[in-house]
């Protein structure tokens, strides 16, 4: 069983949790774009709330805002001892044993046990709706899979639950379970958060907490929907020109046949126009390191991690050059650094993992992938490495134990896994 590097899976964890702001607005018009709305319900959560023996007490909606956080309302959590959130893939995450942040106007921020970049959080409006602009309300109504619903905004109104804060009155449905869910704009930005507790269904009229204040006081970032939302043609005669850089290298690397080359010019372009522009800086390190180009890739990132410091991909794709470039110790003290920026990454950790393995260090490659798994039970490459380095040590029932678990989340992965340990 030597040499179970695994260097196919770090290359495919390359591309998964990439993340960059790009500045586009969707046109506006009446029904949401399709790609807009799946990216929308990506984000929105069904949570669940259980007493001491596991009853089930309620169910509302939420929205991630952050790597791991979410908003969601605070009467949906009453009487609860243990709280799960169920995301669009359908798998289960419970929440931190710890009480919620409470942001006022029965909104709370709770904090998801789970890799921080498994969805991409929803982005804020810079200002709130006008009377009569439409607006559109994501839930999970009784605990459904989450479901649109449309309408538009009929008032601001003073109500004595929230003091001074004036609430939207809308007319779209927020029936119980969509507490919590998020209300967007036609760009897919959230202007307030639906309250099923104010819902007056003789009068057909609902309520949403604005939320752009809070935004802006939590610190939550902007970052516009995605150029993969509308062809480009419609978006670049609006741009500045380092944007139009970024929106082309953007173009090529994930729009086309990944050209790497093509896509590194522009992000360079980019970056001679705002050489601020993190996202440009991480591409350009990504385009390098695929094409082999590992030590200006390591260069890269260096630079970038003195902008972002908290950068964990920035890290992870740093280590993963030093180690192309054969210097495992630069590497796994790359992956230490990625740690000590979240230390609850669990992308972090298997990386660790997967370097400490490929150095034979088995030990301290299981200590590392269990941590991962740990922070994420859900991580599939962590659990398969795992069961991969168990059977270098001569370990086959724990191997099985791994496959046994494994084959409830990722059944291709363990179907590879049983495979080996077959061998």
């Amino acid at each position: 069983m030597a040499g179970l590097s695994c260097k196919n899976s770090i290359i495919f964890g390359l591309t998964f949790g990439l993340f960059g702001a790009t500045a586009f607005r969707l046109p506006a018009q009446e029904s949401l774009p399709p790609d807009l709305v799946k990216q929308i319900k990506q984000a929105v959560v069904t949570i669940k709330t259980f007493d001491q023996n596991g009853v089930n007490l309620m169910s509302g909606s939420g929205f991630f805002v952050g790597a791991r956080q979410i908003i969601t309302c605070e009467h949906t959590l009453k009487r609860a001892d243990s709280i799960e959130v169920k995301l669009a893939n359908g798998r289960f995450h419970p929440v931190l044993r710890q009480p919620p942040e409470r942001l006022g106007a029965d909104l709370v921020l709770l904090e998801v046990e789970m890799a921080e970049t498994q969805v991409e959080p929803l982005t804020f409006a810079e200002a709130l709706p006008l009377e009569g602009e439409r607006i559109y309300v994501v839930g999970s109504p009784l605990g459904l899979e989450p479901s649109v619903s449309t309408g538009i905004v009929g008032a601001f109104q003073t109500l004595a639950e929230f003091g001074e804060l004036k609430v939207m009155q809308i007319d779209a449905a927020v029936s119980p379970g969509c507490s919590g869910g998020p209300v967007v704009n036609r760009q897919g930005e959230v202007i307030g958060v639906a309250n099923s507790r104010l819902f007056k269904q003789d009068e057909k009229v609902s309520f949403a907490v604005p939320i752009i204040k809070l935004a802006a006081a939590l610190g939550l970032k902007k970052p516009q929907p995605s150029l993969r939302l509308t062809p480009l043609s419609e978006t670049l005669d609006s741009l500045a020109m380092e944007n139009a850089h970024y929106a082309w290298g953007w173009h090529y690397l994930f729009e086309s046949d990944k050209d790497y080359q093509k896509a590194l010019s522009y992000f360079e372009k980019a970056i001679e126009e705002d050489p601020e522009h993190a996202n440009a800086r991480f591409f350009i390190g990504y385009c390098q390191f695929h094409l082999a180009r590992y030590q200006e890739a390591v260069e890269t990132f260096g630079k970038l991690i003195q902008i972002e410091p908290d950068s964990v991909d920035a890290y992870i794709i740093m280590g993963l050059a030093y180690g192309q470039l054969g210097q495992r110790d630069k590497q796994i003290e790359i992956f230490k650094q990625a740690i000590q920026a979240n230390p609850i990454s669990a992308k972090g950790h298997y990386y660790l993992g997967s370097a400490y393995e490929s150095m034979g260090r088995d030990g301290d490659a299981v200590e590392a992938l269990k941590q991962a798994i740990a922070i994420d039970p859900a991580y599939a490459q962590a659990h398969y490495l795992l069961g991969l380095v168990y059977m270098k040590l001569q370990r086959p029932e724990a191997a099985f134990k791994v496959y046994r678990i494994l084959k409830e989340i990722d059944s291709d992965l363990a179907q590879k896994l049983l495979e080996a340990i077959g061998e």
